[in-house]
């Protein structure tokens, strides 16, 4: 997984270009393809978790990115929200804390939309047009879930590329239950429209279109009210499950609080053993930090980047 600090990146499991479950384009001057949080309140005010894509002028906007986390901050429309994206050890999951509090003297209702565009095996994913074919998507109600599957996986061998069925089930959930959802990228960005200003976010509620044939995404729609000075906090998980059971037991694990939390602490408990088996004293605190810290974590991040290993942990949240 990469994380930019405008809120863009990517997802994969097992491998960063050979299976990657979200759709992503290297663009550094851009930087607009992620997963991303809009969010909409009862005046139709629209910004977004990050800065990218709605591009919002905030009244506040911090990005820290953390050995195996990353958070950013930030206050639009007199609500502050904090978005933590960080990987368990063991799931191939990855999760999306945000919380959102009410700096106002007034109650607040805010909608909620996530965002991104499937892919499902190898980058680039060329021929959408038939690639999309081999996609399908539907709503799992029982674990707040828009689920997708793939027929097709274009895996490279010595005698070129083998096709097989893309053996996995990736699922998107929210640990409070949406009040509507979409898998048709038409359907969310409107016909010639843009990730900045969705054609969805001007209608009531999203369209629940679902199955093939479709320009697939995932955008999970939540409504959440705020008293003055309230804070409310939801999960969301994006994984790469083995079956549609598999999926639903992650699905429900990573919606409890206490879960959530156990699993982010045992996750820097992680990063702390690695990182702490050699340390490197020197005159200078900047190099310090670097030797000890960065440079250590970025190499063992980098290099599981391509690795075989049956996680999505493959690569902890970085800056792209």
């Amino acid at each position: 997984m990469t994380f930019s600090q405008t809120g863009s990146g990517y997802s994969w499991r097992t491998h960063a270009q050979l299976n990657r479950l979200t759709r992503w384009d290297q663009d550094l001057i851009k930087d607009e393809w992620g997963k991303y949080i809009y969010l909409k309140d009862e005046k139709g005010n629209v910004w977004s978790a990050g800065w990218k894509p709605v591009v919002a002028t905030p009244d506040f906007y911090e990005c820290r990115h953390g050995v195996g986390y990353s958070v950013i901050t930030s206050r639009n429309f007199g609500v502050e929200t904090v978005l933590t994206v960080f990987l368990p050890n063991d799931d191939p999951v990855e999760i999306w804390k945000l919380s959102l509090r009410n700096r106002s003297k007034k109650s607040r209702t805010i909608h909620l939309y996530t965002f991104f565009e499937w892919a499902l095996g190898q980058s680039p994913d060329w021929h959408r047009e038939f690639h999309k074919s081999f996609i399908e998507t539907e709503y799992d109600a029982a674990t707040n879930s828009i689920l997708a599957t793939k027929r097709l996986w274009e895996v490279p061998t010595e005698r070129g590329h083998w096709n097989t069925n893309w053996p996995y089930v990736a699922f998107h959930s929210a640990s409070t239950k949406p009040v509507s959802f979409e898998t048709d990228k038409e359907s969310f960005l409107g016909m010639y429209g843009s990730q900045s200003m969705p054609a969805a976010l001007k209608e009531k509620l999203l369209k629940k279109k679902t199955g093939n044939w479709l320009d697939h995404i995932a955008s999970l729609q939540n409504e959440i009210t705020l008293k003055p000075g309230e804070t409310k906090t939801i999960y969301y998980t994006l994984g790469c499950a083995d079956s549609k059971d598999h999926a639903g037991l992650l699905a429900k694990k990573y919606h409890r609080e206490e879960i959530v939390n156990a699993e982010f602490s045992a996750m820097q408990q992680r990063w702390n053993t690695l990182l702490n088996t050699v340390k490197v004293s020197t005159p200078d605190d900047s190099m310090n930090a670097m030797e000890n810290v960065w440079l250590k974590y970025q190499a063992m991040a980098g290099d599981r980047s391509g690795s075989d290993k049956e996680s999505i942990e493959t690569a902890c949240p970085s800056s792209i």
